[in-house]
């Protein structure tokens, strides 16, 4: 490529260039086009919402222009993946696409099988069965779950893996690391920031979501469609705020498809720190928590029984009679483990 293609300050520029030089040389390329959407999620799960129609003015004019007409000249095919569909409102070539990965003969696109996961493993670790067998079992219980078709009476699917935290762990697995934490995965892939936007109060507040988000009894119905409007109002709108746990990979769809959950054990740690940095905000609960544990370690039930009540105060009877012990347990731990040491 000539030198004076390329200019670092003027991207735009530089791409009409590299697309000239393409059809010059009597070349046909493919374009893949990833998450590209990060500066518009900023602005929003910000509160920025001023300058959204900034952001998607840019991708329109100097990106989406430009390759909309090298489509007629040297792109052959145009692949675009990790999109919020909150952004086909305000990236005018998005209204033309087709969302794929609901769907069940692409299901196997968006993760990684139980298959694949084992023979990466075999091949990147070369270790003794026993660890393999081991290794696996950690990947499955941490990083498996996923299910983007909503299959209710169609064909069942795969669960996937998420492929970025199975290859952080495998890594860790390989340089012997003690402790494999793939927090700063997660916050590579926009979880930890899009659950700093769920709002502290309203109908979709983490307060009343928290209990449904662990018990898995979120309806599952995921937008298509949505636009920045209904992101800035989600604190009235608990189906945008689903929406956008849903496609950011923190809630994916049970076995029947009619319901959304939490996917595994990592996407259930990363909800539980928010919800026990949501309640660090209360001065009370404080207290609560450090006489709780100090009863506890004492052989006194009591304030804890008393803290779970509080907790539980607001909810509907019926939805605290029918929890389960493992939601009892994660609520529980939500409550108080920011203030155990």
């Amino acid at each position: 490529v000539p030198p004076e293609t390329i200019s670092v300050s003027d991207g735009t520029t530089s791409l009409k260039n590299v697309l000239k030089l393409v059809e010059k040389r009597g070349e046909r390329i493919f374009v893949g086009v990833d998450e590209y959407d990060a500066p518009a999620n900023t602005v929003l799960f910000r509160e920025q919402f001023d300058r959204y129609q900034d952001v998607a003015d840019f991708f329109n004019t100097s990106f989406f222009a430009i390759m909309k007409q090298a489509t007629c000249t040297v792109v052959d095919k145009y692949w675009v993946t990790g999109v919020l569909p909150v952004f086909r409102d305000g990236v005018t070539p998005l209204n033309a696409t087709t969302i794929i990965s609901d769907k069940p003969g692409y299901n196997a696109l968006c993760g990684l099988t139980d298959t694949e996961v084992r023979d990466i493993a075999q091949v990147y670790l070369n270790s003794t069965p026993q660890k393999l067998e081991d290794v696996l079992v950690q990947l499955k219980r941490w990083y498996n779950g996923y299910l983007f078709y909503a299959r209710e009476k169609g064909p069942s699917v795969e669960s996937l893996y998420n492929p970025q935290l199975v290859f952080s762990h495998l890594r860790g697995v390989a340089h012997d690391e003690v402790e494999i934490l793939p927090l700063e995965e997660i916050n590579a892939v926009h979880s930890s920031s899009v659950l700093e936007a769920i709002p502290d109060t309203g109908d979709a507040s983490l307060l009343k979501s928290y209990l449904n988000i662990v018990q898995n009894k979120i309806k599952s119905s995921v937008a298509h469609q949505f636009g920045a409007v209904e992101v800035r109002q989600r604190d009235k709108n608990p189906p945008t705020t689903w929406a956008l746990l849903y496609y950011l990979g923190i809630l994916t769809h049970d076995e029947d498809g009619s319901h959304l959950k939490c996917p595994n054990m990592t996407m259930t740690n990363v909800i539980t720190r928010r919800f026990s940095k949501f309640l660090n905000k209360e001065p009370q609960l404080t207290s609560e928590c450090e006489a709780a544990y100090s009863g506890l370690l004492n052989g006194q039930i009591g304030p804890l029984v008393e803290l779970l009540e509080h907790f539980f105060g607001d909810q509907p009877a019926r939805a605290v009679k029918d929890c389960n012990e493992s939601a009892l347990r994660t609520g529980s731990i939500g409550k108080w483990s920011f203030y155990v040491p």
